[in-house]
């Protein structure tokens, strides 16, 4: 039953701040925004993309951090400024 569900999916869909990061915003002196990712959720985004499914980032706020980081991970696309997020998810 579990393998039936799982295989109608076919996009996972992901917001940034406090899902693949710990939720904190950090600004440096100069203004400049950093965020810590967890390598191990790079890991298993990595071996979900190897089994043949989507990505994606969806989030409301633009980053040059975020961009990098779905670069990184090889991620299918990436919607930054998505506010209101349904309308981008459509």
């Amino acid at each position: 039953m579990r393998k039936n569900k799982i295989r109608k999916v076919k996009l996972l869909v992901l917001d940034v701040d406090g899902v693949l990061t710990d939720g904190k915003i950090i600004y440096d002196s100069a203004g400049k925004e950093t965020k810590m990712f967890d390598v191990q959720d790079g890991y298993g985004l990595v071996l979900f993309k190897r089994l043949g499914f989507k990505t994606a980032i969806l989030t409301a706020r633009g980053s040059p951090v975020v961009r990098m980081r779905a670069r990184d991970l090889k991620m299918d696309k990436v919607y930054l400024n998505a506010f209101p997020k349904l309308e981008s998810f459509r």
